[in-house]
């Protein structure tokens, strides 16, 4: 048969039995034959390589040993191709057939699966070789077999692996790229390209120094090139890797030089995700650095110690408090910086901070400057993973505290300005004092209560420093007059309060007796000459209460006050009597003025040329529900001690301003309305808000009130009050000095004052039918009045001699019983609507002039102008009489003058035919 276009001889069984060689060669050529038949045969028979031959119908007409081995089968020759076709053979049985058919190429290789007897399959890579007789027609087919059992299970070994590799790479953290030796990316692993989002396909072969942060790419690349100069060497670095957004994630990279690996060839870079740690790294070192500043920063002092008390953390705070380095802190232990002279405590508190836990104290501390200072301390335990580390102390210097807290305490308790007791410590001693004296049968105590007499007038005559400085002094010379153990105190303003314990009633009075004596000497202020007295109140009460017994020598004092300055008065039933119901009345006053339990009652002022009522001066009257009708002085001056006038004030000024609407319809539209204030209100209160609110109330605009004042309230700030009534005036409202006469005036500040009219007091008024004096003031103030144009009104007129001489002496105005007392509203309506043409009658009374007498003249040459001058700048007649004297000026009679004789110049002058009725008399 013929072999890829070649003739071959088959073994015997191929030519058929018997069948004789067609070219009738020669016995030679018959020996040459069968010796290669024996050579292929053997060739067949032993080669271990599966062959048969195949006929085009399938049948298997020769097979060599080993494709026997390779079915395990002996017996094949003759059977059907097709019964050795294993089931997991995809191919059909036509396709096995067709591929010993004719018509198929002279050689095919196809792989099949066969079966071994016991049904194995064998995976069979089949090469089939066309056999063909002389003619070329298709005779067999011979197949050459190669048994693929065990390349199949290599491949599926390697794909099991593959597999596996390609799982764990997917689902491994790790990244890993393959370089080459320039950079460029060979390799880049699942858990790479997922992890940063890039498309794997998509990056190969580009640089990877380009996905580097800039920061990083140089560092990066010197660690490359020196892998890259070693061999097998291996190197770590951190960097930032861009993902496929443009974010950066830190990398822990592992490079390895595998380029001499033939299977690799290339820089390995294995690298992890480390952007967590790096952040909380990073976040661990910010905030170590902020726990750091703070502890620098710190205002206190931050101290670690071992339980040894060497230092292991200090801030320079804590040096700057100490006046040590922080070298010297590390350097030296703790006792034997705070506590070198008695360090035991400290060493103790060191060792059992475990156990004592938390605490706060404070310990002084030699300051290497010399000075002491005051340390607070707050220690805690400090523990770490093995345990108790240590204590963590936060100190601070509290010096300045502690000083100011002292400080705090001693003016808590004493007097800023004399550095005596205040009330809380003059309250503490005198209980301490009580309870002493209960334990003691028998036992005194005494408390003495001062007020200096006229304080006042060396703060306005001098200014508050120097009455100050007074105080001061005052405090000094009653400390060192009192017994040893006795407490002095400034219980307010110039008042002084002496706790005498174990003093009765007669040793107190020694020494009250001591204390005016050691104020009688002159004070030297500012270079001027002071003169204090003092009014001192004693009470050595059975009392129990601190509260009781002040309230006790308060009310003697004030006694003593009322009998004259510079008096010492005991307090006894009567004083208490008296404390107890003016403080009563004051309690009801309080409410009788907020629950509108006052009136007013109105007193007509008349004009003295026609009778006509002119104004009405408005007066409290208050009926107490249980005491009845209360005396108006009486409780005026509880309301002037209680410091209830500006109440009082408030209350009248808003009842007059509501009520004057009426007083004008009943009374003439040209009526005014006067209302007392009090000296307190205009020098110290708020009389013009007081005054503003009333006329508000009221709905009037001032143009019908008048102020009555007193000498005494505007002589006490001349200033103050000149600018108050400048103010009130330009609103409407006018102003009256109150019983003119009796007070301190000067006529300098008179003539600058604005005020519309002077009142003549009523005790000069009532006395001047029958006193020269009286008669000689009373015609000075309405002369001063008529100089100055102001008004005159005459107070207490209550007979017809006072009319006629006061209408003689050109008074203007008059108010008193002779006419009215003070009446409610409308009783005061009712009486004017029943007088003849609505006016008063004011005829003449009859009197029997004085038998005409010898007067004393003066001419200038006595002195008669120096005489007006006085007068007219408000002396008296005393201060005229005296000048006239020191002068060298005579009487007519070439006498000294006297106060008689300038009151009866005066008078004359004023009216001159009024002394010679005075004369008659």
């Amino acid at each position: 048969m013929t072999l890829g276009g070649m003739t071959v001889a088959g073994h015997p069984s191929d030519q058929g039995p018997g069948r004789p060689f067609q070219d009738g060669s020669t016995e030679g050529t018959r020996r040459a034959l069968e010796a290669s038949e024996r050579r292929y045969r053997s060739r067949y028979e032993d080669v271990p390589l599966p062959q048969a031959v195949i006929s085009p119908e399938g049948q298997i007409l020769s097979a060599n040993p080993a494709f026997c081995r390779l079915v395990d089968s002996d017996e094949v020759v003759g059977r059907s191709i097709l019964d050795l076709r294993h089931a997991s053979d995809s191919a059909s049985p036509a396709d096995w057939l067709a591929g010993v058919g004719a018509d198929q190429p002279h050689e095919h290789i196809w792989e099949r699966v066969v079966a071994q007897r016991d049904g194995t399959p064998v995976p069979v890579l089949v090469y089939g070789a066309l056999l063909t007789d002389e003619e070329g027609r298709p005779e067999a087919l011979s197949v050459f077999i190669q048994d693929l059992t065990r390349l199949r299970q290599a491949e599926r070994a390697l794909s099991r692996g593959e597999a596996l590799r390609q799982a764990l790479g997917q689902q491994a953290s790790d990244w890993a790229v393959l370089l080459d030796a320039e950079g460029r990316m060979l390799h880049v692993s699942y858990s790479s390209a997922n992890a940063l989002g890039h498309d794997s396909d998509k990056v190969l072969g580009d640089v990877g120094f380009t996905y580097l942060h800039p920061d990083d790419e140089e560092p990066v690349r010197q660690a490359f090139q020196a892998v890259l100069d070693e061999p097998e060497r291996s190197q770590t670095v951190l960097l930032r890797i861009r993902n496929a957004a443009g974010e950066y994630r830190w990398a822990e990279e592992v490079l390895t030089n595998r380029l001499a690996d033939p299977d690799i060839a290339g820089i390995v870079c294995n690298a992890k995700d480390v952007t967590a740690r790096v952040q909380a790294e990073q976040a661990l070192r910010e905030s170590e650095a902020r726990y750091r500043a703070i502890a620098e920063t710190a205002q206190e002092g931050i101290w670690g110690m071992t339980p040894a008390g060497q230092t292991f953390f200090a801030n320079q705070k804590l040096a700057e408090i100490l006046g040590v380095s922080v070298e010297a802190l590390y350097a030296t232990a703790a006792m034997d910086v705070l506590a070198p002279e008695e360090p035991q405590p400290m060493v103790d508190r060191l060792r059992r901070r475990h156990e004592r836990g938390p605490e706060a104290y404070e310990i002084a501390y030699a300051h290497p400057d010399g000075s002491r200072r005051v340390l607070a301390v707050s220690a805690s335990p400090l523990t770490g993973e093995e345990g108790m580390v240590g204590s963590l102390a936060m100190i601070s210097d509290v010096t300045a505290a502690r000083l100011a807290e002292e400080e705090l305490r001693r003016r808590a308790l004493y007097d800023d300005l004399t550095g005596l007791a205040n009330r809380t410590l003059l309250t503490d001693r005198l209980d301490q004092a009580l309870a002493r004296r209960s334990r003691r049968p028998g036992g005194s105590l005494a408390v003495l209560f001062a007020d200096l007499d006229q304080f006042k007038l060396v703060n306005d005559s001098w200014g508050h420093a120097a009455g100050d400085r007074l105080l001061i002094a005052v405090a000094h010379r009653l400390s060192a007059a009192v017994r040893p153990g006795d407490t002095v105190a400034r219980f307010g303003g110039d008042e002084f309060v002496v706790v005498a314990d174990d003093a009765d009633e007669a040793e107190a009075g020694a020494l009250a007796e001591r204390l005016l004596t050691a104020l009688a000497e002159p004070f030297d202020i500012e270079g001027n000459r002071v003169y204090v007295s003092a009014s001192v109140g004693i009470t050595a009460s059975e009392s129990e209460s601190s509260e009781e017994l002040l309230r006790f020598a308060d009310a003697a004092m004030y006694h003593a006050k009322s009998r004259g300055r510079g008096r010492v008065q005991v307090f006894d039933v009567a004083i208490a009597d008296d404390a107890a119901n003016r403080l009563v009345i004051g309690n009801d006053l309080r409410e009788a003025i907020a629950g509108e339990q006052l009136d007013l009652h109105y007193q007509p002022f008349v004009d003295l040329t026609n009778g006509q009522v002119v104004g009405v001066e408005a007066l409290t009257r208050w009926h107490h529900p249980t005491r009845g009708d209360m005396s108006p002085p009486a409780f005026v001056a509880v309301a002037e001690s209680l410091g209830l006038a500006p109440a009082f004030d408030s209350w009248a000024l808003t009842r007059a301003c509501r009520e004057l609407p009426d007083l004008r319809r009943a009374l003439g539209a040209s009526v005014r309305v006067s209302v007392n204030v009090s000296a307190r209100h205009l020098s110290e209160g708020n009389l013009e808000d007081t005054v503003g609110e009333a006329l508000r109330r009221g709905g009037e605009t001032g143009a019908g009130l008048n102020l009555e004042i007193t000498e005494g309230a505007v002589m006490d700030d001349p200033d103050r009050a000149r600018g108050i009534l400048q103010r009130l005036a330009e609103r409407g409202v006018t102003a009256s000095i109150d019983d003119f006469g009796t007070g301190h005036s000067s006529l300098a500040y008179l003539s600058w004052l604005p005020v519309a009219s002077l009142k003549i007091d009523r005790s000069f008024v009532e006395n001047m039918t029958r006193d020269a004096d009286s008669l000689a003031i009373v015609a000075s103030i309405i002369d001063l009045a008529r100089t100055l144009r102001l008004t005159s009104i005459a107070e207490g007129v209550e007979t017809p001699e006072q009319l006629a001489l006061l209408r003689r002496l050109g008074c203007m105005w008059g108010q008193g019983f002779l006419w009215s007392p003070a009446l409610p509203l409308q009783s005061l309506e009712d009486l004017v609507a029943g007088l003849p043409h609505r006016k008063f009658d004011l005829t003449p009374v009859n009197a029997d002039g004085p038998p005409a007498g010898r007067r004393e003249q003066v001419t200038a040459e006595h002195g008669l102008h120096r005489l007006m001058a006085l007068h007219r700048e408000g002396a008296s007649l005393t201060t005229i009489a005296a000048a006239l004297n020191a002068e060298g000026f005579q009487t007519p009679r070439g006498l000294r003058w006297h106060r008689s004789t300038v009151a009866r110049v005066v008078s004359e002058l004023a009216y001159p035919t009024l002394w010679q009725q005075g004369t008659a008399r």
